[in-house]
């Protein structure tokens, strides 16, 4: 059975008077010495002199420590020197940070920041020294940090996170930068584009080598193919006759060879093979010519389209690239017949081709991307030099607009204008040329709108085009009306300085029946008299301004 010890807590608190660990003054109790720590070493490294008070506390208190149920438990401080720091920052903002540009503290300080009314240290608002410029502040205006040197200057690299006021921490160098830290890739993209750009002039350069092959190729073919038809049609005799039994023993004679084999039958060195198929006589002279411009995938070893993925089938039928020799479906997306061109060095399709064949769409791209590339240079869609026309008069029209502006506001604030001052002369100028830039902006939007669209997504561009230009006619070209609107014919003065004269007259006339009827006593005619001289009077004051 265990025995339950009972502790007093007046028996760990010590009988003797408190001294401060850091500067020595007398504390009656703990709380006094809790106090005295945080209002006047709240912001020094006392890290020392607690370690040394508690340990001289441990030596006092340790022998009441002790339990009878289990060996003795001691704490050993010096292999714990950070246990009762909090803030790990704090040493190292002691050890670094300069502290020699603080404020000294006066007992009934204000926060720094302006606007704010706290006192530190007092009704809970806290007391910080700012590690920058070594005010004091109070709590919610310490709240932040930045890295600062060993002289607390700003050292975003190889500072230490310390606490500052506000005004240190927005006005910090680089916090108004909105664009934020930013790394060039400049050269490490040129690198890398430079190497693929080479990559790809090669790749262009090796197709177009093969190209020129492939037409020299079935060039010499075509030449002795046409020799070889020449020569016979000098043995051939001109009768009809002769030529229906020609055709016929042409016939019988393919009738009579259906046992031989397919390939003997359409070899090019063949002789049952006529001039009337000599399309396929050709295919087959150019495919020996061909394969050796390029080796050739096995028909075997390929069962679907690299590009389409389709399996290929009797329908869906094989068919070599000339340029690379991989095999592929007939469908355009895949393959294409080109045309071959003897000399591939020109930059457009000038020249006449002299033959055709397959090329994937791969090869297709890299072989013609020099000529379609100057071709698209010299051939660019209307739209796109309508556009650039717009472009160019909408900067002209943005290049004037500001002028047009200050010299409005200048005849605004004249008093006369004459249409004679130079003022009114430029702004009419500009005026003119933005009427006549707004003018040709309007035909250009139009001409763009009634362009023939070939598929959605122009239709879809040119409709924004034009709703885009149309929003910004409307915002720029109301300025233009102000202009009238101030040249405008005013009352003139003449007339109004005759008015001015009539209404003086007038009241003069009142002022002297005023007197008569005051001197005769006629107090109902005198107050009637009064009430139109003020009014006499105050449109006399309303022309007065008007010709001031």
């Amino acid at each position: 059975m265990t025995t339950s010890h009972q502790y007093n807590y007046q028996d760990f608190v010590p009988t003797d008077a408190l001294a401060c660990p850091i500067c020595g003054v007398t504390c009656l109790s703990l709380q006094d010495l809790n106090t005295h720590l945080d209002r006047e070493h709240s912001e020094e490294d006392s890290k020392g002199a607690l370690l040394s008070w508690l340990r001289n506390a441990q030596k006092k208190v340790s022998t009441s420590l002790i339990t009878t149920s289990g060996p003795k438990q001691w704490v050993d401080l010096s292999n714990n020197p950070t246990f009762f720091v909090s803030d790990n920052h704090t040493a190292q903002q002691s050890e670094y940070v300069t502290r020699d540009h603080w404020q000294r503290e006066t007992g009934n300080d204000k926060c720094a920041i302006q606007g704010c009314v706290r006192t530190v240290g007092r009704s809970g608002a806290g007391k910080q020294h700012c590690r920058m410029c070594g005010r004091l502040c109070c709590g919610v205006h310490t709240q932040y940090e930045i890295k600062l040197s060993r002289q607390a200057k700003h050292d975003a690299e190889n500072g230490i996170w310390s606490k500052v006021c506000m005004e240190c921490y927005v006005g910090r160098e680089g916090y108004m930068n909105h664009q934020g830290v930013t790394r060039s890739k400049t050269d490490i993209l040129l690198n890398k584009r430079a190497k693929i750009i080479d990559k790809v002039h090669l790749e262009s350069n090796r197709l177009e080598k093969r190209l020129e092959k492939l037409a020299r190729i079935h060039l010499s073919a075509d030449n002795s193919n046409e020799r070889f038809i020449h020569n016979n049609s000098n043995n051939v005799l001109l009768s009809p006759s002769s030529s229906i039994q020609s055709v016929s023993l042409d016939r019988a004679d393919s009738v009579s060879s259906m046992d031989s084999s397919l390939g003997s039958v359409l070899s090019p060195k063949s002789s049952f093979v006529s001039n009337n198929n000599s399309i396929l006589s050709m295919k087959l002279k150019y495919r020996d010519g061909e394969q050796s411009v390029t080796k050739w995938e096995d028909d075997k070893l390929v069962k679907k389209c690299p590009y389409c993925e389709s399996t290929f089938t009797l329908i869906n039928r094989k068919h070599h690239c000339r340029l690379c020799g991989k095999i592929v479906c007939g469908n355009t997306r895949c393959s294409k017949m080109i045309p071959l061109f003897i000399d591939m060095s020109s930059d457009t399709f000038d020249a006449e081709p002299v033959g055709d064949t397959r090329a994937c769409c791969h090869c297709i791209r890299y072989a013609f991307k020099r000529k379609l590339s100057n071709e698209q240079t010299q051939n660019v869609p209307v739209i796109f030099r309508l556009y650039h026309q717009l472009s160019i008069t909408r900067r002209a029209i943005e290049n004037q607009l500001p002028k047009f502006h200050q010299f409005i506001l200048a005849l605004e604030k004249q008093k006369t204008i004459s249409k004679t001052s130079e003022s009114f002369i430029k702004a009419t100028q500009i005026r003119k040329s933005l009427l006549d830039n707004f003018a040709l902006y309007d035909t250009l939007v139009k001409s763009i709108k009634a362009l023939p669209a070939r598929s959605p997504c122009m239709k879809r561009l040119q409709t924004n085009i034009c709703t885009a230009s149309n929003i910004y006619l409307q915002q720029n070209m109301l300025p233009l009306q102000m202009l009238p609107r101030i040249l405008k014919d005013k009352p003139e003065r003449k007339q109004l300085l005759t008015q001015l004269d009539t209404f003086i007259e007038q009241s003069n006339l009142i002022e002297g029946f005023i007197c008569d009827a005051a001197s005769e006593g006629r107090t109902d005619d005198v107050k009637t008299l009064k009430l139109s001289l003020q009014e006499l009077q105050h449109e006399i004051d309303q022309i007065r301004s008007k010709l001031d």
